[in-house]
């Protein structure tokens, strides 16, 4: 978790590709209910 931390611009960079995916799996229908079953 640490590490993670000190690297700022990575965890916006992957937050970033996060978004991204989340609404590519919203355009193809999956809804938040499946997605909290993934997490």
């Amino acid at each position: 978790m640490t590490e993670q931390q000190e690297s700022l611009p990575e965890k916006r960079n992957v937050e970033k590709i996060g978004r991204t995916f989340f609404a590519f799996l919203e355009k193809r229908g999956i809804g938040h209910e499946e997605l909290n079953l993934v997490q």
